[in-house]
């Protein structure tokens, strides 16, 4: 194309250089499941499976369980049926404990000295992603990852216009593909970082809890 004097895709692609965030490195798990077979072979034990969301994490590491903020140590790490001294990104590990704590799904294990925010008000933005549209009352699951707890949009501040993304004055109502600022009340606390730094863990779904379909997708 002689119009266009600019790299081709491929060079583009191959030379862009992309921001880290700043917490790119710092660790995030959440638990998938608990696992305790109870068996006389392994009367004692206790693990948390699930896939390391971001970061790495070691034996011996102190950590935090949130929401509860019960501290630890890392004791053992398992990966692939072995036992491992660390662990990454996206890796599928089997995290053991020093102590005994009631941990249980949806739960998020961190490096004590990196915690993430975990609170009860979020302020979002949702895309609205059901042919019904939305209205006030409506009652909701929060999932993020394997998280889940009720929820409720207690205010939709403002719509977004989607040609100049400025700020449209709302009114009340979200319709199908419709973008908008919203604050969600949830039952528990949810544990996340805004999703510029950390897309993993500042993302979520609403879900409508009475025909468990997916009515919106969110960023904190």
């Amino acid at each position: 194309m002689d119009w266009y004097p600019g790299p081709s895709l491929l060079h583009y692609l191959e030379h862009i250089e992309i921001e880290v965030p700043e917490n790119s490195n710092q660790g995030r798990f959440q638990v998938q499941y608990v696992i305790r077979p109870q068996t006389e072979e392994l009367h004692d034990y206790r693990g948390y499976a699930g896939s390391i969301l971001n970061g790495e994490f070691h034996v011996g590491d102190e950590v935090t369980v949130l929401p509860s903020g019960l501290s630890s140590r890392i004791s053992r790490i398992e990966s692939n049926l072995e036992e491992v001294i660390s662990a990454g990104k996206n890796q599928p590990v089997i995290i053991h404990l020093e102590d005994g704590l009631d941990i249980s799904r949806g739960n998020t294990i961190v490096p004590t000295n990196a915690l993430p925010l975990t609170e009860k008000s979020l302020e979002a933005t949702i895309c609205w992603m059901d042919n019904t549209p939305f209205n006030s009352g409506q009652k909701f699951i929060l999932q993020q990852n394997s998280f889940r707890t009720k929820a409720a949009i207690r205010e939709i501040h403002s719509k977004i216009d989607i040609h100049s993304f400025g700020d449209l004055e709302s009114d009340g109502i979200l319709r199908l593909n419709e973008l908008a600022k919203v604050s969600v009340k949830t039952a528990e606390a949810v544990s996340y970082d805004p999703f510029k730094k950390l897309a993993k863990t500042g993302a979520f779904i609403l879900i409508n809890e009475n025909t468990n379909q997916t009515v919106a997708a969110g960023v904190i």
